[in-house]
């Protein structure tokens, strides 16, 4: 049976290699998703996220399709500082989701402090649509103590999330408006809150994320009083 599977997987990826344009046209990067969740053996596709290639990006992008990620962490760590944005955000992503090694996951938030806006922006929306009780693991895992203490505290009521998001949002440290961030995110699938703080930052890239946030969040807001996450 595995070696079907890793035909499968090898040879969609050689086409890939063979024109990489004409793949894409055919609909390959979606037969490729279909055959990795169907279990066939992703072995190929690892060596090649292991390698720079034109088409990274979009193998990337595939990975970020899967349900499950974890053991896709390893090689999409090579690519955190890509200098395409498209392809660090998706390396991002597979990272935060699938990560469970501290070491790494406090690398991965790090680097975002210098990544480029569209990454953080990215990085930010999957952090929060995990749950807070993934995005406090993540924050502990990496060692952001003061972080996971931050979302317990709203998380258990001590604090309102807007109080926490204003002042960590308005703080010159990139590490602390991350979490500022990550949280006004998660409220606002509940209210828009948080999501007004965000909308006077003098950061471009903030009231970008809000705005953003906004057109995906506003139609679930109709009728709902106020809310806590």
């Amino acid at each position: 049976m595995d070696e079907p599977s890793l035909d499968s997987v090898r040879s969609t990826l050689e086409e890939l290699k063979s024109d990489s344009r004409r793949f894409q046209r055919r609909g390959g990067y979606e037969r490729l998703v279909a055959l990795l969740e169907e279990g066939h053996a992703p072995d190929a596709l690892e060596e090649l996220l292991a390698e720079e290639s034109s088409f990274l990006g979009d193998l990337l992008w595939t990975v970020c399709e899967l349900e499950d990620v974890e053991r896709y962490v390893e090689k999409a760590a090579l690519h955190l500082g890509a200098a395409d944005p498209g392809t660090a955000a998706y390396a991002f992503e597979i990272l935060l989701r699938g990560a469970r090694d501290g070491a790494r996951l406090e690398q991965g938030l790090n680097l975002l402090g210098a990544a480029p806006a569209p990454v953080r922006e990215h990085a930010v929306i999957v952090l929060a649509s995990q749950g807070l009780a993934r995005v406090r693991e993540i924050f502990d895992l990496a060692g952001w103590r003061w972080a996971a203490e931050v979302v317990d505290g709203v998380r258990n009521g001590e604090r309102k999330v807007e109080e926490m998001v204003r002042e960590l949002v308005a703080d010159p440290g990139e590490e602390r408006r991350l979490v500022g961030l990550v949280l006004a995110t998660a409220a606002s699938e509940h209210n828009d809150g948080a999501l007004r703080i965000l909308e006077q930052s003098d950061l471009e890239w903030v009231c970008k994320l809000a705005k953003r946030l906004r057109g995906m969040f506003q139609h679930r807001w109709a009728g709902d009083g106020p809310t806590h996450v």
